[in-house]
């Protein structure tokens, strides 16, 4: 199971939630069905500081997942975040986090969920309903015009974002 640590939620149900990862791991594949013991279980969440503080993790890709409150705050060594069909990214998820890439196909993102994280490239998928207040704390985005933008869904859904030092501009991208 790729070194993710999982915990039963519901026998039942067959739901499990993510937990942490084996020492050592640099590159996370969390999607929503694992297989373990011949069975599918459903992922349903990466839990509440699954990975808070990990200093190994370099990528993460989550498909269809629900993400926790601080799951992966304050990861020095984060580049890379693939978030693809995710309904929900908790509070402080990936706050005070170094992203140097971020693809983020969410529809709704909480309050403070990427606050103090240095980003460098951001891209939004265009089904983006949601954007909680400080979601983007320490970070500004303008557009082709470099004029300042109000961080809300309809400025970003569909757009691609670059800069560096907290100061992000739309670029042109291909389709």
């Amino acid at each position: 199971m790729d070194g993710i640590i999982y915990k039963v939620s519901s026998v039942e149900d067959r739901q499990v939630v993510v937990k942490g990862v084996v020492t050592g791991v640099t590159n996370l594949d969390i999607v929503s069905e694992v297989e373990y013991l011949g069975y599918t279980w459903t992922v349903t969440k990466v839990s509440n500081k699954a990975f808070y503080d990990n200093d190994t993790i370099r990528d993460v890709y989550v498909q269809g997942v629900n993400i926790g409150m601080k799951s992966f705050a304050k990861c020095d060594n984060l580049r890379i975040v693939y978030l693809e069909d995710v309904t929900t990214v908790g509070k402080y998820a990936f706050a005070s986090s170094c992203i140097e890439a971020l693809r983020c196909d969410v529809m709704v993102l909480s309050n403070s969920a990427f606050s103090a994280a240095k980003l460098m490239e951001v891209g939004f998928g265009s089904g983006l309903a949601s954007i909680g207040t400080n979601a983007f704390y320490g970070n500004q985005f303008y557009d082709f015009d470099e004029n300042l933008i109000d961080i809300a869904p309809e400025n970003l859904a569909g757009k691609t974002f670059e800069g560096s030092d907290g100061a992000l501009y739309q670029i042109v991208t291909e389709k």
